[in-house]
């Protein structure tokens, strides 16, 4: 393996480490939150408001927690099995959930400023789209980019890279709009 080639590959990983840690903080942030709700719940009186609210923390908590140990598990994998495929997965999943966290970030800004009157409660219709759109796009986009780059060392097919992310990035918004449809039940 040429220099260049090593070099590639160690910078990609020692990224998505870093990135890692990122997503790991800002998810715990959004989980501490979510899960904030529970404890709240649980040294009251036991009534269905309680309960519901018990509920929705965990639930909560769910949307940003199994994605996130998902990519963990397929990244521990992929550094196990040495495979391509499963480091497409880890990228675009990483990327979809950084993504999703940033968004998140500036939501909560936004959220500030409509409690503060700042801005109108109109521009969270303007912002959902950006929720439900750019996130898959960037997973699937820079997972595949990133990912192209290991082939440099093993001999892939770029269409089965291209697929992999597109199918994660797929995946993990059916996973979230599930536990998503869960909250709104218990809402």
């Amino acid at each position: 393996m040429d220099q260049e080639v090593y070099d590639y590959l160690y910078v990609a990983d020692s990224v998505f480490e870093i990135l890692l840690t990122i997503t790991t903080i800002l998810t715990g942030s959004y989980s501490a939150i979510a899960l904030g709700w529970f404890t709240q719940a649980v040294g009251q009186k036991s009534t269905p408001e309680v309960v519901a609210q018990a509920t929705i923390g965990i639930i909560l908590a769910l949307i940003f927690i199994v994605p996130l140990v998902f990519i963990l598990f397929v990244w521990a994998l992929s550094k196990f099995r040495k495979s391509l495929l499963l480091k497409t997965v880890a990228w675009s999943g990483l990327t979809y959930i950084l993504t999703h966290d940033f968004l998140g970030v500036v939501a909560m800004l936004v959220l500030a400023m409509i409690f503060l009157e700042i801005i109108d409660d109109f521009i969270v219709f303007i912002g959902i789209p950006f929720i439900l759109i750019v996130p898959p796009i960037l997973g699937a986009f820079i997972g595949y980019r990133i990912c192209r780059g290991y082939t440099q060392v093993l001999t892939f097919d770029q269409n089965r890279i291209k697929y992999t992310a597109i199918l994660t990035v797929i995946s993990l918004t059916i996973l979230q709009s599930v536990i998503g449809i869960i909250y709104l039940l218990f809402s």
